[in-house]
């Protein structure tokens, strides 16, 4: 599968008139330069057998393996990105809220934060994060306090 989304990624579809007819037969907009096959296939519309004649190939996959492959294909930067939330979630969670933070003097935040961080404490910036009207802007500006409580701690010693 890997091996065949690198060499999709590396052949290149004309814009020539016999891959536009395909195109448009799919309800898909035409090209008007080259474009790697790969970026074609991410077009919801393109199955991989239509990408396939648009190459002049027949397709090398199974009809599971091309469904598979279409999958990874076009979910690829949503996969990514709910990744990259994932690691942005595991870093609040262990990015702990220390003892000294006085979430009055948080710069910012509104009185209605402030308020509901003073009476719950939280732990971590992820327990924060979790607590109802606490927005990511607010936490943002928690951690920016945090950091900036630490770096003149550290010039202080």
């Amino acid at each position: 599968m890997t091996a065949e989304i690198a060499r999709l990624g590396a052949l290149a579809v004309p814009a020539s008139d016999s891959v536009n007819a395909l195109l448009a037969a799919s309800d898909s907009s035409p090209v008007t330069q080259t474009s790697r096959a790969i970026e074609i296939l991410r077009r919801p519309e393109i199955s991989y057998a239509t990408l396939m004649r648009m190459l002049g190939e027949s397709a090398s996959l199974t009809l599971d393996e091309a469904a598979e492959l279409e999958v990874d294909v076009k979910y690829d930067g949503y996969v990514k990105r709910q990744a990259e939330a994932i690691e942005r979630f595991k870093r609040l969670e262990d990015a702990a809220i220390p003892d000294w933070v006085d979430f009055g003097a948080v710069t910012g935040l509104s009185t209605e934060v402030r308020e509901r961080l003073s009476a719950v404490r939280p732990q971590s910036l992820g327990q924060a994060a979790r607590m109802p009207g606490v927005t990511p802007a607010a936490i943002s500006l928690l951690a920016v306090h945090i950091k900036s409580g630490r770096n003149r701690a550290a010039r202080a010693v």
